[in-house]
């Protein structure tokens, strides 16, 4: 027997209903007004080289001292400034962006479009026209897509979307610490409550920025090298590694440090063949025609670059030693790409002299045997082995002198100073 539902209940749920519905109408509405599939701005500014090269000493360029207050500081920003800070914060937020920025004294217009998701064509295009008064900027303009903001709904609207994309630090920070904005000729003036940590901290968010965008590169670089593939399953990590050691060779030469170049292609390489996805990439990697020790070669230099040179030693061994408790045994061939991956990585990110060494000599040529040792004669799948014993020893001793015989070892070694 059905329950009969009550009249007034009954009219809650048409209203909660039809509440819902203009909801999700007016939503959708909103995302049609605001959003596009095509961004409009096609071309991203370049960070320039300043910026990119010594970020403090142009920090200390445009933070100026006040000459009636010694606590606070003027913020000089240049349009190019502006741009340059907008795209930071987008790639602090792993957010992929344009902007364009100009001054009309007492005016300044920004321009941006943001990929609101990575690999989906959805952007969000946005301006804004700001006009200065004495007292502070007056926005004259904003838009987001196709959609016109009245002056009255700014603050309401773009607070809450600010703190939800995570800038609520930044608003909270403007918030306490800026005490004056004003448009000058071509430039920003901001006036702030300033703290002399502030430079040490700007340095390292912008190295850090700068390091991230440099492993991007190396990882575009790669997914290119390995899209233009005509192999259907497997890739040998010679032919990755030349290209990318190419690439790091060209942009050492026009002055970026070689020690990081090698470390991001590093980096990149081992992200891409110990990466959650390497089961499903659509070209296994190998390195002596193996997978294993292309993951064991990468995984070693990259605890290497970290600083845990000998901590991937032991992890190394320890991983052979757990396999001797299940079918594939102890492998003295993942030994010898342990201890290959954890020198090349070593001797590529030493000095400048030696990591340029190594680009010379792994983009001529794809040949694995120049940075992984000789393994064809190595014995593998056994049982705990006798550490103690002569022949532990004297193949532990045999691997050590063919990794110290490789080209990337021997030859950097003999021409460094």
């Amino acid at each position: 027997m059905r329950m009969a539902v009550p009249a007034c209940q009954g009219r809650a749920l048409q209203l909660a209903f039809l509440c819902t519905s203009m909801l999700i109408v007016l939503f959708i509405m909103l995302c049609l007004l605001i959003l596009d599939t095509r961004p409009e701005l096609d071309d991203s500014p370049a960070v320039s080289t300043e910026f990119r090269g010594t970020p403090n000493r142009l920090l200390q360029q445009i933070v100026r001292p006040d000459d009636h207050d010694p606590a606070m500081r003027q913020l000089v920003l240049s349009t190019r400034d502006i741009e340059t800070v907008a795209v930071w914060l987008l790639a602090r937020r792993q957010t992929e962006g344009r902007i364009q920025c100009g001054t009309d004294a007492p005016r300044l217009v920004c321009q941006l479009s943001v990929r609101l998701m990575a690999g989906v064509p959805l952007f969000l295009n946005a301006a804004v026209n700001l006009e200065d008064t004495p007292e502070s900027p007056r926005l004259l303009c904003l838009r987001l897509g196709r959609l016109r903001l009245a002056t009255g709904w700014i603050r309401t609207i773009l607070e809450p979307l600010a703190r939800l994309a995570g800038f609520g630090h930044y608003l909270r920070l403007w918030e306490q610490r800026v005490t004056g904005l004003h448009i000058r000729q071509d430039s920003l003036h901001v006036s702030l409550l300033w703290k002399d940590e502030w430079l040490d901290l700007a340095e390292n968010w912008v190295e850090d920025w700068v390091s991230r965008e440099r492993y991007l590169i190396y990882q575009r670089a790669l997914h290119q090298t390995l899209a233009a593939s005509t192999h259907t399953r497997f890739v040998r990590l010679g032919h990755l590694v030349q290209a990318l050691f190419s690439l790091a060779r060209d942009r050492s030469r026009q002055g970026r440090p070689a020690t990081l170049e090698n470390a991001a292609v590093i980096r990149a390489l081992n992200a891409h063949v110990n990466g959650r996805n390497r089961d499903n990439d659509r070209l296994q990697v190998l390195l002596r025609g193996r997978v294993d020790t292309a993951r064991h070669f990468l995984a070693a230099a990259a605890l290497a670059l970290a600083g845990n040179g000998e901590f991937s030693h032991i992890l190394g061994l320890a991983k052979e030693l757990n396999d001797t408790h299940g079918s594939s045994g102890f492998s003295f061939v993942d030994l010898a790409a342990d201890r290959s991956g954890l020198v090349f990585a070593k001797v590529a990110t030493a000095t400048e002299t030696t990591a340029r060494i190594i680009q010379g000599l792994l983009s001529q040529s794809p040949d694995e045997a120049r940075f992984m040792a000789d393994t064809r004669d190595l014995p593998e799948h056994l049982a705990m082995p006798d550490f103690t014993s002569r022949e532990y020893s004297a193949l532990e001793r045999l691997i050590d002198d063919r990794v110290a015989a490789l080209a990337t070892s021997s030859n950097v070694t003999a021409s460094s100073p």
